[in-house]
């Protein structure tokens, strides 16, 4: 399938749009996460779109499903140029839009990610990306802060082990979050388990605190801190170099639970949703 578009710049890019097989949609950017999610049925090869110039491929965009039923845009690559970068998203954005509405789908989420390194192209992609999205009809939905920590090989915090998501001591609820690599990690308290960390093993080997959670009788009592810290002895264990989190914009004591282990802000994170239906 194709599609030509023309934008009024000094220079017209004449691009055209086309669903790729995977092998032809991972030919532009090689990515192991990619593979994982068309092998799970996460993204379907009917998802898969580039934008081509001059017949080559210069952009790519596609969806994933997620459990909770809608689509979030994924695989990005534009080109550096910011005009053909424009024209590429404009074209790909509604299609792959169209093919998540047609799925059935109730909206689609994006994430713009603004790193702290203003003068760098991986900036200059996250304005343009911002840019498209507003265009194409997305609205900012939520600010979450990223924050980073290296792994430190030391001794875990008194009362922390590693828990099977199994284990009796944790509440159900928790142990439905379980993916196959990720990791528990429990406090023991005076009274009990009084809380627990989940994490993440990425495909890069980035381990991703996803979940810090803690008995609301114990907070302010450190509990979190061990935690976290716990996170960077575990990844430094198992072979990792380092740690990443997202909080909410609004969540004060997550942020200053991070930074007491040592975790700093390493990227602002807008999410960005447009609703279908």
């Amino acid at each position: 399938m194709s599609r030509a578009i023309a934008r009024s710049s000094p220079l017209p890019p004449l691009l055209h749009l086309h669903v790729a097989s995977p092998d032809r949609f991972a030919a532009l950017v090689p990515s192991p996460a990619l593979s994982g999610r068309l092998e799970r049925g996460q993204i379907r090869p009917d998802q898969l779109f580039v934008a081509v110039l001059d017949g080559r491929d210069i952009a790519r965009l596609t969806y994933t499903d997620t459990p909770d039923g809608y689509a979030v845009l994924c695989n990005w690559t534009t080109p550096a140029n910011p005009v053909v970068g424009a024209a590429a998203l404009d074209l790909l954005l509604p299609a792959v839009v169209k093919a998540a509405e047609n799925s059935g789908v109730p909206r689609v989420e994006a994430v713009v990610v603004h790193g702290d390194q203003p003068d760098t192209q991986v900036r200059l992609d996250a304005l343009h990306r911002n840019g498209a999205l507003h265009r194409n009809g997305f609205t900012d939905d939520e600010t979450r802060w990223q924050w980073g920590a290296s792994a430190v090989a030391q001794p875990l915090p008194a009362g922390v082990e590693q828990i099977a998501a199994d284990d009796p001591r944790l509440v159900g609820a928790m142990a439905d979050r379980l993916a196959d690599t990720a990791v528990w990690l429990r406090h023991e308290g005076p009274t009990g388990v009084d809380g627990v960390a989940l994490s993440d093993v990425w495909p890069d080997g980035v381990w991703m605190l996803t979940y810090l959670g803690v008995v609301p009788s114990t907070r302010g009592r450190g509990v979190g801190r061990r935690l976290a810290s716990a996170v960077r002895s575990e990844a430094a264990r198992a072979g990792a170099t380092s740690v990443a989190a997202e909080v909410d914009d609004g969540n004060a004591a997550d942020r200053a639970c991070l930074a007491a282990a040592g975790f700093t802000i390493r990227a602002r994170r807008t999410n960005l949703v447009r609703q279908l239906a």
